[in-house]
């Protein structure tokens, strides 16, 4: 294209027009001829830059990733508080790590409780991150630590979520060894929600392992107390699990 364009240029200037100027001036001549020169460089450079404008492309400017900032606050209260709107943002591991620093500061301060309250939320954010047996553990530690300081209602609440961690990784004799040292340390316990709960969550172990006589009992031991405590959900929770085992009996049959 390029040679075209300056083979056309040269045919004019050089021949075409020269056609049409005297041979008598020679001077003339060769003043055009010069002058014939400079437009052909002043084309050539015109073109090449119209060229280089137009062949250049502007980089496309790269944008950072979003970056997470994380307040460095050595206050495990803070600590807590950050985990959670990460939980809630969806942002898991990042969690489990805060918890965990949390957790370990509590503990330096010998704030046993604060301890296991981080413990607990991080075996809740491994659940929802899909690792049951990772959670498990966490449960397990937070259980112990509140057995330590004498909270019964602490550890049973742990072991509720233990239970339930133990059943999603499919650990179904294990999660029933720890819902009933739950139960039996309410045996003496005046009904409550907690009682209704703990109640239920041994019926969903029991029917997992197939006792559905005994899962049937317990959770109708817990349909009472929830009515007892006029608790909808609980009521309801305890309803769908009797009909879960009436599907279990038909299938059987």
């Amino acid at each position: 294209m390029l040679k075209k364009l300056v083979n056309l240029f040269c045919f004019y200037f050089f021949n075409k027009r020269n056609k049409h100027q005297p041979k008598s001036q020679p001077y003339f001549d060769k003043r055009q001829t010069t002058k014939n020169k400079q437009l052909l460089i002043l084309f050539l450079c015109s073109f090449y830059l119209t060229q280089s404008l137009a062949a250049e492309k502007i980089p496309a400017i790269a944008q950072a990733p979003a970056v997470i900032t994380i307040a460095q606050n050595n206050s495990p209260e803070s600590l807590l508080e950050q985990a959670r709107r990460l939980y809630q943002q969806g942002q898991f591991q990042t969690a489990i790590e805060l918890l965990q620093q949390a957790a370990d500061t509590f503990a330096a301060r010998e704030n046993s409780s604060g301890q296991a309250q981080s413990l607990n939320f991080q075996g809740q954010v491994y659940l929802a991150q899909g690792q049951p047996k990772a959670a498990a553990e966490s449960f397990a530690a937070a259980a112990t630590i509140y057995e330590e300081i004498g909270d019964n209602q602490g550890v049973v609440k742990i072991q509720i979520n233990q239970a339930q961690a133990l059943r999603r990784a499919g650990l179904y004799r294990r999660a029933l060894a720890t819902i009933e040292q739950a139960n039996d340390s309410l045996t003496e316990e005046p009904d409550s929600l907690l009682k209704a709960i703990a109640l239920r969550s041994l019926g969903i172990t029991q029917r997992l392992v197939g006792d559905l006589n005994d899962a049937e009992e317990t959770i109708e031991q817990s349909l009472a107390i929830a009515q007892a405590e006029n608790s909808p959900e609980d009521i309801s929770a305890a309803y769908l699990m009797l009909g879960n085992i009436s599907k279990d009996r038909a299938n059987k049959a």
